[in-house]
C-alpha cells in the first residue's frame, strides 16, 4: 500500500465518521424512538472508525517523519515538508486578506502589486512543495509491519 492510499483512506474515514455524527445528531434531536439500539450501533460504528482512523495518522506520522523529501538542493522530512506547506499556505491566506482590504479601499498607502507580487513568490514555494509532497505520496510504500 502506498502512502497516498493511506492519506485517502484516512479522509474517507473523517467523511464518514462526519456523516455519521450528523446522523446521530438528528436521531437525538429527534428523541422519538424508545429503541436506543439504533443509536448504540451507531456509537459503536463511530468509535470503531475513530480507532482505524487514529492507527492511519499514527502509520502517516511515522512514514512522514521517516521519509527524506528533496526540494531543489534541499533534505528534509516528509513531515517538515508539510508543515513548511502550511506555514506557506496561512502566509498566502494573509496576504489575500490584506489585498482585498487594500482593493477595497482607494486611499491605501499599500502597493497592491507588491503585495501580489509577494502573494505570487509564496504561491511559487507552495506548488513546488505540493508537487514534491504529492510525488512522495505516490512512490512511498508501506511494509509489512504497518
Amino acid at each position: 500500500m502506498l502512502l497516498a492510499e493511506v492519506l485517502i483512506r484516512k479522509r474517507d474515514i473523517e467523511k464518514k465518521v462526519s456523516g455519521l455524527k450528523e446522523h446521530l445528531r438528528q436521531l437525538a434531536l429527534d428523541g422519538s424512538k424508545e429503541d436506543t439500539s439504533e443509536v448504540d450501533e451507531m456509537v459503536t460504528k463511530i468509535y470503531a472508525l475513530l480507532d482505524e482512523h487514529q492507527q492511519q495518522v499514527f502509520t502517516i506520522d511515522r512514514l512522514n517523519s521517516s521519509v527524506k523529501i528533496q526540494i531543489g538542493n534541499s533534505t528534509t522530512t516528509l513531515a517538515s515538508a508539510v508543515r513548511l506547506r502550511e506555514t506557506i499556505e496561512r502566509k498566502i491566506s494573509v496576504l489575500d486578506g490584506l489585498i482585498e482590504a487594500v482593493s477595497c479601499n482607494t486611499r491605501s498607502k499599500f502597493s497592491i502589486s507588491e503585495l501580489l507580487d509577494n502573494r505570487d513568490k509564496l504561491l511559487t514555494e507552495y506548488n513546488i512543495l505540493t508537487s514534491a509532497i504529492r510525488t512522495k505520496d505516490w512512490t512511498v510504500e508501506l511494509d509489512d509491519g504497518s
